[in-house]
């Protein structure tokens, strides 16, 4: 919980920090909690209610994901940093290496008027 985030109500969101070597990135859980039921040592909802344990298991299940996340970077052999991590976790794709051809695509209108003198010559009975 960020404490410059905390509203007047005294409720705040829930962000879920990615540290990999010092450097760091954080993602909002889509989850807010009060900071009266927020242990900031653990990390975890206060109390043993239906909703502290919901919630709890929530955040249970997002770390569990982060640890997936990292072993497919592993099993990838990729190269695994706060950035890289994230977005394996939230399923963005990997960008593409930039492929060189030995031929450029044809122009469109190239395309174009190959299509047009085709499709307008005269059949043959």
């Amino acid at each position: 919980m960020k404490k410059q985030n905390i509203k007047k109500s005294g409720s705040g969101p829930i962000f879920l920090r990615i540290t990999v070597q010092g450097q760091r990135t954080e993602l909002s859980t889509g989850r807010v909690c009060s900071e009266k039921h927020w242990n900031t040592k653990t990390g975890r909802h206060t109390g043993k209610s239906e909703h502290a344990k919901s919630f709890n298991t929530y955040l249970d299940q997002l770390q569990g994901r982060m640890y997936e996340a990292h072993r497919r970077l592993l099993d990838q052999q990729e190269e695994v940093t706060a950035r890289t991590l994230r977005d394996e976790f939230l399923g963005r794709e990997k960008p593409k290496p930039e492929t060189h051809t030995l031929l450029r695509p044809l122009p469109t209108t190239t395309t174009k008027c190959r299509r047009w003198s085709v499709s307008n010559t005269p059949s043959v009975p």
